[in-house]
């Protein structure tokens, strides 16, 4: 049992999640914690997700929300939403296929009072999935078989790769006042722009054992950013904009971020030439060039 007068806040944001919801909001609250919340918010689902949570609401750990509107502004501003509304000292975010693994927040609440230092902690993955190709994504997952406690900006690949699960993560509540982290995007990187927004607050600390079971399906967005290059390099484009418009244009963050950019921009630039190496004069190469242009390329 989590130390006494400890408050955990579990958010959820759920778009057509009826398939996946319950188990989910079921695996928080199995966890052996005292003082948990499960905040679930609706993204404007147009399936059974909004009886299923009226269902869920039953338990009175449990409760709801959603945008003015009942509209669907996608999952950093769904996760925002339910953050505010949240009473917990420590935030975790669950994604709504996903599952926590027994004593996954107890391990966590006692890794962060050992490290007063981390703002966040997160863990290894185990995947719901059997095929071989989650085998790759489980390890993509993994920092190494020890506790570390470390600065994500000092990671060599932190603009190159997300190495941390949204559903592994717990986060200190007062690292998260005043932090504007809620966009509407194109792409699903939101969760690695907030990673990279907190670590100018404080450390991370990485705990080795798997403590969730994650969805790899070929209908995640996950699955099809990752399987598809050039979707990804755009995706990281807009990661770069997002974080130098979030963290200040002066911040060192926001120097790396525009590094990152250009090299990003540089090879989307060289997928767009043809094999006798003239441009096209294709509508993605003219928003690379305009990007550029915006970066002083």
């Amino acid at each position: 049992m989590s130390e006494a007068g400890a408050k955990i806040s579990v958010v959820i944001a759920a778009y057509n999640a009826e398939s996946y919801l319950e188990a989910a909001v079921s695996s928080v609250l199995a966890q052996d914690v005292a003082g948990l919340e499960v905040v679930i918010v609706d993204d404007g689902s147009s399936d059974g997700t909004p009886e299923l949570i009226c269902r869920l609401c039953a338990d009175s750990r449990v409760r709801s929300l959603q945008h003015p509107g009942g509209v669907n502004r996608g999952p950093s501003c769904s996760r925002e939403l339910g953050v505010h509304a949240a009473k917990g000292e420590y935030i975790c975010f669950l994604d709504a296929d996903d599952k926590f693994l027994p004593g996954k927040i107890e391990r966590q609440i006692e890794a962060m009072s050992r490290h007063p230092r981390a703002v966040m902690c997160h863990t290894a993955v185990r995947s719901l999935e059997q095929a071989a190709s989650t085998a790759d994504f489980v390890q993509h997952f993994s920092l190494g078989p020890e506790l570390l406690e470390y600065a994500l900006a000092g990671q060599p690949d932190f603009l190159e790769k997300n190495r941390i699960a949204n559903s592994s993560a717990m986060i200190l509540r007062s690292a998260l006042d005043g932090l504007s982290f809620g966009v509407q995007q194109l792409f699903q990187f939101e969760d690695w722009l907030l990673w990279l927004l907190l670590s100018e607050r404080g450390s991370f600390v990485y705990l080795p054992e798997p403590l969730i079971d994650y969805r790899y399906h070929p209908s995640s967005a996950t699955y099809y950013i990752h399987r598809v290059p050039l979707l990804r390099d755009y995706a990281l484009v807009e990661l770069c904009l997002m974080l130098r418009a979030k963290s200040g244009s002066q911040s060192e963050l926001s120097r790396k971020a525009k590094v990152r950019l250009e090299r990003v921009l540089e090879r989307i630039e060289e997928k767009y030439r043809s094999p006798l190496g003239h441009q096209t004069l294709s509508v993605p190469e003219r928003l690379v060039r305009a990007l550029g242009r915006v970066f002083g390329r």
